[in-house]
């Protein structure tokens, strides 16, 4: 319950943005579906297959990855309003 509630918000987000850009509506559907059912599918095939490997590593790669992803997007956003 709680991972589809995650998966929700994420998704809402996701669609709020695409929105607030100016992408039609029926454009920002396809896009949001689009890639929730990629990353899904690749979540669930790779996630399998690496288990075995990296166990409980895994998550922890997860969390290491998305903290570094979420650097990066604060820092380039602030070399960019530091260009303006």
């Amino acid at each position: 319950m709680l991972t589809a509630l995650s998966i929700s918000l994420d998704e809402l987000a996701v669609g709020f943005s695409i929105g607030l850009v100016g992408v039609p509506v029926a454009l920002t559907i396809i896009l949001v579906a689009l890639q929730a059912f990629i990353f899904t599918f690749f979540g669930l095939t790779f996630g399998s297959k690496l288990k075995r490997y990296l166990g409980e590593w895994s998550e922890k790669l997860a969390g290491i990855i998305l903290g570094l992803l979420g650097l990066w997007i604060l820092i380039d956003a602030s070399v960019q309003l530091a260009h303006r």
